[in-house]
């Protein structure tokens, strides 16, 4: 993933399928920060990296399956897992998480996942892709990248 293309935290939470309200809880919270540039005060922007923005879509998902509710360090160790795929390429892409922990897999079906009321199985790299196409719709990213 091209982290050196910087977005605006309004396109990043648009992106994430997220108001920018949730986006900043989640920043005060301390799940994803800024990683290019954090907000200067009062009519300053806080700017994110495509890394940030696909852990951003991952907190939102697991967010609607676990509800809004969940603790921020449940959100980080999701936002975690995300930023660590992106990095690394040889990364397995699908996060798992249940109602206790998560994980990076290769192949979910052959995963014995633990009973639990809730599991989400997340292909970060369509997550990805997702990102990526809204960011471009909204004018923020190049049809190349």
């Amino acid at each position: 993933m091209d982290s050196s293309r910087p977005v605006p935290a309004s396109a990043a939470a648009r992106a994430a399928g997220m108001n920018v309200r949730q986006l900043r809880e989640l920043a005060a919270r301390g799940v994803v920060r800024p990683s290019v540039r954090a907000s200067a005060g009062r009519g300053s922007e806080a700017i994110y990296s495509l890394q940030d923005v696909l852990a951003l879509r991952a907190c939102q998902r697991a967010r609607a399956v676990f509800g809004s509710d969940m603790r921020a360090q449940r959100l980080a160790a999701v936002a975690a897992q995300a930023r660590q795929w992106a990095a690394s390429a040889a990364a397995p892409r699908f996060l798992i998480l249940d109602e206790e922990s998560c994980w990076l897999d290769a192949d979910p079906l052959e995963t014995a996942v633990p009973a639990a009321e809730a599991v989400l199985v997340l292909d970060l790299e369509a997550c990805r892709r997702q990102a990526e196409v809204a960011l471009r719709r909204g004018g923020q990213l190049s049809r190349a990248a």
